[in-house]
């Protein structure tokens, strides 16, 4: 489904899993998001595409700032109202809490097949870009 000039940021350092995001997105027929490997790149996307990005998928592990820093700065930012996607593999408790605590919007632990992923991110599309009114 075409974004009418808005665009979604995905941001996680693993190749295989910006593929299949962007496989998963292709599925579930939304346009590719935008990619950045590192906090540093999402900022640098973000401040290129300001007025586009309309939502964040952000996994945790990233190197040098993690995903837990990325979302705190963000939410003291011009771009707090942003929402924000945890996308991880953790599912251990203390990682969604303090997702949470930083005002992450939704938590999803990455599925293992494929099927499954494919599944929660339309789930997770359908939601944030067709039911929500977002900023």
């Amino acid at each position: 489904m075409n974004l009418q000039g808005k665009s979604i940021l995905s941001i996680d350092d693993s190749l295989p899993d910006q593929e299949l995001i962007s496989l998963a997105f292709e599925k579930c027929g939304w346009d590719v998001p935008l990619r950045a490997m590192s906090a540093e790149e999402g900022w640098v996307k973000l401040r290129e595409n300001e007025s586009k990005i309309k939502l964040i998928i952000l996994d945790l592990n990233l190197p040098r700032e993690s995903g837990l820093e990325f979302l705190a700065k963000i939410r003291k930012s011009k771009y707090k109202l942003i929402p924000v996607i945890i996308l991880s593999t953790s599912s251990d408790e203390n990682d969604i809490n303090a997702s949470y605590d930083n005002f992450a919007n939704a938590y999803i632990v990455k599925p293992a097949g494929f099927q499954d992923f494919v599944l929660s991110i339309g789930r997770m599309l359908s939601f944030y870009l067709q039911t929500v009114s977002l900023p």
